[in-house]
């Protein structure tokens, strides 16, 4: 009775009223959101909407509820699942007097229970505060569902790291009972091993690209290809068209380094393209404001790396001598940069860079047919990041390179067989010795 009488006052004055109300906080802060969207505590009106139900969501989460259907069978509860919009793509309940109810309730498919829209709900407030939520009788905003106690909890896919939907167990007030949390809880779980094990191959190679990359904190970045966007926190921010984003990186020519965006206005990106058979399978996406702050009065400002005449000497000495080099340092330094205008001065044509990070996405046995071919040209060589081969990699890799020495550039060790690249001292690009640390992840692109 003091939940129904903390939601009649909250009703009828809001906050005003003397005394604090006896509610749980996150109810009440639910009570808020819901009061300042304008919902209509006394009218049920929920808008129903056409979708697809045959989302790879709904396909994945659909079989792991009905597994559980006939244990729950007598058991008063009704399950369901929505969309991350909180539109009902599949509901059950078995008990004949809880689904006359959950009727009345519009439990139903294409129906929004978007917290905006229906007030404090179980399926709304889970995907309203990104956690499981509990909403028990006269805890909901609008007095239809008071008779109904919803447990419910988001669903983060595991390969986008995104909200895809919610999973929702209803019962009547009186058979509450705290194992159902732990229900729902369990049923998400199996539904993102579910969503895992649907996602293919190069969808989680396209994870493992994007946890490899290591940009500067707070920097937007985003993997994609064309049915999968990976963002971090940054990018999210910026509401990225995956359609239009995607049918712009397919315009690029391979030798593209920055493009603009479609929809965002005063944005650019540096573009890395993974590819496969000379075919784009997917793009990583580095952005940066067009307009860059102007300096802080009496601060340098860097300068583009170059190499030192110190390393540009080894360089030139060890590709004369050996026909490749080494070149080590750390993860941003300019290494790439650096290499390139070194080689610029010595007359040698553009390069050809192969970067085993790509792998990720790539088959390596197509990488390697694209690698021996450049090889057999007369295009200078760069091997960037040799620490992503793995030690299966590495010896196919350094018996490619023994009949035309490629110049190999951040590379750990090359399985310690071509001893011709390791002529050139391993110096930082700008002439400073290598700082000994451990191994950290393979950076995105270099400092330019």
């Amino acid at each position: 009775m003091r939940t129904r009488s903390a939601w009649e006052r909250f009703q009828a004055e809001g906050e005003s009223s003397n005394g604090a109300l006896e509610v749980r906080s996150e109810i009440l802060t639910s009570w808020r959101r819901s009061q300042l969207s304008g919902v209509d505590p006394l009218e049920l009106s929920l808008p129903h909407f056409e979708i697809d139900t045959d989302t790879r969501f709904a396909r994945a989460a659909r079989p792991v509820l009905e597994a559980v259907c006939d244990e729950m069978t007598d058991s008063g509860l009704c399950l369901a699942i929505t969309d991350r919009n909180g539109r009902v793509l599949w509901s059950w309940a078995p008990n004949p007097t809880l689904r006359r109810g959950l009727d009345d309730l519009e439990l139903h498919q294409g129906f929004s229970f978007d917290e905006e829209i229906a007030g404090t709900n179980g399926l709304g407030t889970a995907l309203e505060t990104g956690r499981p939520v509990t909403v028990r009788g006269e805890e909901h905003f609008k007095e239809a569902f008071h008779s109904f106690t919803c447990v419910a909890a988001p669903v983060i896919h595991p390969v986008t790291a995104r909200t895809v939907g919610a999973v929702n167990i209803t019962c009547l007030v009186g058979d509450t009972h705290p194992v159902l949390t732990s229900t729902v809880v369990t049923l998400v779980r199996e539904v993102r091993e579910a969503l895992l094990a649907a996602s293919g191959e190069r969808e989680r190679r396209l994870l493992d690209v994007f946890l490899a990359t290591n940009v500067r904190r707070g920097a937007a970045v985003a993997t994609l290809n064309a049915d999968v966007l990976i963002t971090n926190d940054a990018a999210a921010e910026l509401r990225l068209d995956h359609r239009q984003v995607w049918a712009r990186i397919l315009e690029a020519s391979p030798g593209d380094e920055m493009i603009e965006l479609p929809g965002l206005e005063g944005w650019t990106a540096r573009l890395r393209l993974l590819t496969e058979q000379r075919k784009t399978t997917g793009a990583i996406l580095l952005l940066d404001p067009l307009h860059q702050p102007a300096p802080i009065a009496d601060s340098p400002v860097p300068a583009a790396p170059k190499a030192s005449p110190k390393m540009a000497k080894a360089l030139a000495r060890s590709l004369e001598i050996n026909g490749a080099a080494v070149l080590r340092g750390e993860a941003g330094s300019g290494k790439r940069t650096a290499a390139r205008h070194t080689l610029q001065r010595e007359g040698q044509p553009a390069l050809a860079t192969f970067d085993p990070a790509d792998l990720a996405v790539t088959d390596f046995r197509a990488w390697c047919r694209e690698f021996a071919a450049a090889l057999a040209a007369s295009t200078p060589i760069l091997l960037s990041r040799i620490d992503a081969l793995s030690a299966d990699q590495v010896p196919t890799v350094a018996a490619l390179t023994r009949p035309r020495r490629a110049a190999c550039i951040d590379r750990r060790d090359l399985g310690r067989q071509p001893h011709r690249c390791r002529a050139a001292a391993p110096v930082h690009p700008d002439g400073r010795p290598r700082r000994r640390r451990r191994r950290g992840p393979s950076t995105l692109a270099p400092a330019q």
